[in-house]
């Protein structure tokens, strides 16, 4: 080697480009398991208020309620669909119209759970930085 240069070697990159790599996955998969679990939360509680704000005769055929999880552009999202996405009206029954007075039944159920929601995320999260320390 040349004056003027120093030489230096970096041992383990590779054991730690594959810690950062398995910390990213379990980081992942511990966020989608949490939003699943949390979302069943606000599902059933929309799903309760629903019942609460609409007859037997408007319920027909929409209490299919569904939550999937879904990730655009690296960001992770619990979608719920009432109706089974398929009644195309269920924004009219949540937010209201000219005519038809709203009866939320989604946003009540988020409201009344995000706290809550937000700290079970978090802890769930921790563990996983936790492990990773070990």
């Amino acid at each position: 080697m040349g004056k003027g240069f120093v030489e230096m070697k970096v041992e383990g990159f590779d054991e730690l480009r594959k810690a950062f790599k398995q910390f990213r996955m379990d980081y992942e998969k511990e966020f989608k398991k949490a939003l699943k679990r949390e979302g069943r939360t606000v599902l059933n509680d929309a799903k309760t208020n629903f019942q609460k704000n609409y007859t037997m005769r408007t319920r027909k055929g929409l209490e299919s309620f569904s939550l999937t999880v879904k990730e655009k552009k690296g960001e992770l999202y619990a979608v719920i669909k009432a109706g089974g996405g398929e009644a195309y009206y269920m924004p009219f029954l949540e937010l209201g119209t000219s005519k038809l007075e709203a009866k939320p039944f989604i946003r009540p159920a988020i409201d009344n759970n995000k706290e809550r929601i937000v700290e079970a995320v978090r802890k769930d999260l921790a563990e996983v930085i936790r492990r990773a320390g070990k």
